[in-house]
């Protein structure tokens, strides 16, 4: 069932819908976010390789009736400033206005991340995280960082969690899948099962805490990345 069909069915159920889209810049593709149907119905929109600079956001970002939290590249790394230099990258959550929201672009410990973490107290105890991992960027070193963030959500104490996010991990390849393997031992499930990608691959993940509160996850249409936006719709009630 199509995510806008379900919505359209559903408008009576609490619900949260939470979208992930690798957007392959933020700016060039605003108003192709602004036109698609069915990411108008997430209530948090979370955007990878943004492709931001600076420290301020152009008002030319914005999405009427959201909140936008954005992370950058270039300050998010400490050690691999190799990294750090190079365009493109970065992270955003858009929420919806009616969502009480805290956000954390920064944690102590947790360096050599591209991420940013929403904080939600209602309609549920959440936090939501949007993450990069650039397909350079060493895994191992990449885990390390990555355990850092999940220790630090352990201790937040949330009734649930979700991680999403380009890992450039292809989960429908054959062999060793070390990001899906950490979360695993973390507690985490994986919902995306089928290829997000023009060349059918699975980079684009969705990790949630607790499974039993999703009502449905998937892949969407994309007509200008060569993502598609993959999502979940939570039960809260």
């Amino acid at each position: 069932m199509p995510l806008l069909q379900h919505v359209r069915e559903n408008r009576q159920e609490h619900t949260l819908t939470i979208v992930h889209h690798n957007t392959e810049g933020l700016g060039p593709h605003i108003e192709d976010i602004r036109c698609h149907h069915e990411l108008q119905h997430a209530d948090i929109l979370c955007l990878t390789e943004t492709h931001l600079t600076g420290s301020s956001t152009s008002s030319d970002l914005q999405l009427e009736g959201h909140n936008l939290f954005t992370r950058n590249r270039h300050v998010s790394y400490s050690t691999h400033q190799e990294i750090g230099k190079k365009n493109g990258g970065g992270v955003a959550i858009y929420c919806k206005e009616h969502i009480p929201t805290q956000p954390r672009q920064y944690i102590q410990n947790v360096t050599d991340l591209e991420f940013v973490v929403v904080k939600l107290d209602s309609p549920i105890k959440a936090a939501i995280v949007a993450v990069y991992r650039p397909p350079q960027y060493n895994v191992g070193d990449f885990l390390t960082n990555l355990k850092s963030m999940l220790d630090y959500l352990d201790l937040a104490h949330n009734d649930l969690v979700i991680i999403c996010g380009d890992f450039n991990e292809d989960l429908l390849h054959t062999g060793k899948k070390p990001i899906l393997e950490l979360f695993q031992a973390r507690g985490y499930t994986q919902l995306i099962t089928t290829a997000t990608t023009e060349k059918h691959t699975l980079l684009d993940h969705i990790y949630i805490s607790n499974p039993d509160l999703c009502l449905q996850s998937g892949v969407l249409q994309s007509y200008h990345s060569y993502h598609n936006p993959v999502y979940c719709v939570l039960r809260l009630t």
